[in-house]
């Protein structure tokens, strides 16, 4: 039987490893960027055809992983994947942007919308004002709160990536802070 397995030790060797005796021995088939992070997704039709999601990827292999070829991806931080039992045709891929499906093995994805999840790191209140709110995401950016059910998506303009904290320039509703991802402080225009 063969088993698939993706390392990374701490030192930084990795590999994307195969078994073709259930265990008993293993061979490196390829060293993707980055194998501690991710699902690795063998068809249950064809052993040789099998998916990698990690940190800032999405693979696919045709030959039992001796070569990765990226494929497309909606948001980074690829954390879960599945095959559609059934239907190898049929993807799912979670990541921190929310769920994604492809309906033709990987070479396009279509974000599931409707599903109302954020991560949040942290949340500023306006002084004076509570139904002015900030919220800092894990990867979706920053999000500003008007009192409605609607919230507006700052994107780029306070920093990128994981956020950790915000706050609101007393003076002046429109000035926000946040703190990014290695420690950069950014400002609102």
């Amino acid at each position: 039987g063969t088993v698939y397995a993706t390392l990374q030790d701490p030192a930084g060797d990795k590999g994307l490893y195969v078994s073709l005796n259930y265990g008993e021995t293993w061979h490196r088939q390829s060293n993707p960027s980055q194998c501690c992070f991710g699902d690795l997704v063998v068809d249950p039709t064809d052993a040789n055809l099998l998916y990698f999601s990690n940190f800032g990827s999405l693979y696919k292999s045709r030959n039992g992983g001796i070569t990765l070829t990226t494929i497309p991806q909606t948001h980074v931080d690829q954390q879960s994947f599945a095959i559609q039992p059934g239907n190898s045709q049929l993807l799912w891929a979670g990541n921190d942007g929310g769920l994604d499906k492809s309906t033709d093995q990987g070479a396009t994805w279509s974000g599931i919308g409707k599903l109302p999840v954020t991560q949040y790191y942290g949340l500023a209140v306006m002084p004076n004002n509570p139904q002015l709110i900030l919220g800092v995401t894990q990867d979706n950016w920053i999000n500003r709160y008007h009192g409605t059910l609607n919230w507006d998506q700052l994107f780029n303009n306070c920093g990128y990536g994981d956020l950790s904290a915000a706050i609101f320039d007393p003076r002046n509703s429109s000035i926000a802070y946040a703190q990014s991802v290695q420690t950069y402080v950014n400002k609102t225009v």
